[in-house]
């Protein structure tokens, strides 16, 4: 398994800016990303290889983006443009994003609470391990199994919602 935070960046980039896309409404991540790895970078020494890099890497960006909305209470001005639709990009991966079922997601993930749309994203999306997820989660494994299945529920009522909507 690598070891160095350059080799993690080649391995786990992607997986780390898909979830910070998902997590903050937002395809603007590119920041939250770099950061992600400089905090890992500065706390190499107290990752253990008790979970995995990817999961140890989530967590971090998860946290950090936690730590930045609360200092900043971004949360409260971030909530209007989550229900509206995804800003226009032009890489790849927006442009899939883009599409009419993707877009449908996107807004019916927006919707849930910000645990369930963790644990959506997490499993659904990333496909983490019901363990990684738990990790991420600081939860035990039983919990992450519940949680996600009852957010698969709410998403599965939200998508309805959305497509009634839009109907």
């Amino acid at each position: 398994m690598p070891d160095t935070i350059e080799e993690w960046f080649h391995l786990y980039e992607r997986d780390l800016t898909s979830y910070l896309i998902y997590f903050t409404g937002s395809f603007d991540v590119e920041d939250y990303v770099q950061e992600t790895f400089l905090i890992a970078l500065q706390k190499q020494d107290s990752f253990h290889k008790r979970s995995h890099p990817r999961t140890w890497l989530i967590s971090i960006a998860r946290h950090h983006v936690l730590d930045t909305y609360r200092r900043k209470k971004v949360w409260e001005r971030l909530m209007p443009f989550l229900y509206s639709s995804p800003p226009v990009q032009a890489s790849l991966e927006a442009a899939l994003i883009a599409t009419d079922d993707q877009h449908r997601l996107y807004l019916a993930i927006s919707k849930l609470s910000a645990r369930d749309r963790d644990v959506v994203i997490l499993r659904g999306i990333l496909e983490l391990s019901v363990s990684e997820t738990a990790q991420v989660m600081n939860c035990d494994t039983n919990h992450a199994r519940v949680l996600f299945h009852r957010a698969l529920a709410k998403l599965r009522k939200s998508l309805e919602e959305v497509s009634y909507e839009e109907a």
